[in-house]
């Protein structure tokens, strides 16, 4: 089940607002009926695990339902691996990361939820630069 989140992420001279539908990895979610839930987002965050392989190629099949869902309107994404703090169980390939990143044409980053703010907030700057530009480009 997906859930929406609201935050207010402090920059330096205002703070930013992002509503984030998080839906768990179920990329049926947004496959059945949920146009809606996909039509308000300006950028999008591709969130995997990366003790995981299976979540990180569910993101090809995520990316792919977005494309399909928004036609002709620009959608910046970044890509994220979550639970960077646990290389002894990591199943995803840096290179096959970057290939993925490369050819999507989009930034990545790896996280962990012990990280300071500063490290874990970075990929949401980067979406909301993306954002800017795509904005100014109208």
């Amino acid at each position: 089940m997906e859930a929406v989140y609201s935050y207010q992420i402090p920059l330096p001279g205002h703070d930013l607002p992002m509503q984030v539908m998080d839906t768990a990895g179920h990329v049926d979610v947004v496959e059945e009926g949920r146009e809606a839930q996909v039509s308000w987002g300006e950028g999008f965050m591709l969130v995997f695990s990366l003790t995981s392989h299976a979540s990180f190629t569910a993101l090809s099949r995520l990316r792919r339902v977005i494309l399909e869902l928004t036609p002709g309107a620009p959608r910046p994404m970044v890509l994220v691996g979550n639970k960077a703090d646990l290389s002894h169980a990591r199943e995803v390939n840096d290179d096959e990361i970057r290939d993925w990143a490369d050819c999507w044409g989009c930034d990545y980053f790896e996280v962990a939820a012990p990280e300071p703010w500063d490290v874990v907030v970075r990929p949401f700057t980067a979406l909301y630069q993306c954002i800017l530009e795509t904005r100014a480009c109208k």
